[in-house]
């Protein structure tokens, strides 16, 4: 990841991390496996900036982390969250 000296104008990072939630929880009560769930919000370190993440259960509980900075941040974090949304979801329909 990038310091926070990075260049901020219209820039997109992406990266990896690795927490150690509980694979258990991604699972609905009749044991389904769920889709990963993007979610947008704004950094609260570097405001201006805006985040997209997801939890991926299926590959070890992986993070993965998009950023979007520069003009119309936010509305670039929003639609980049509702394709991988509207992309996770086709997907889960096709392999369940």
């Amino acid at each position: 990841m990038k310091s926070n000296s990075r260049d901020r104008a219209g820039s997109e990072e992406t990266s990896v991390l690795t927490p150690s939630p509980s694979i258990a929880e991604n699972t609905d009560s009749d044991g389904q496996e769920k889709p990963m769930e993007w979610t947008c919000f704004e950094d609260k370190q570097n405001l201006g900036d805006w985040r997209v993440e997801a939890i991926d259960y299926e590959n070890e509980g992986a993070v993965y982390v998009t950023i979007f900075s520069g003009p119309d941040a936010r509305e670039r974090a929003e639609e980049y969250a509702a394709i991988k949304n509207a992309e996770e979801k086709r997907l889960f329909r096709l392999v369940s």
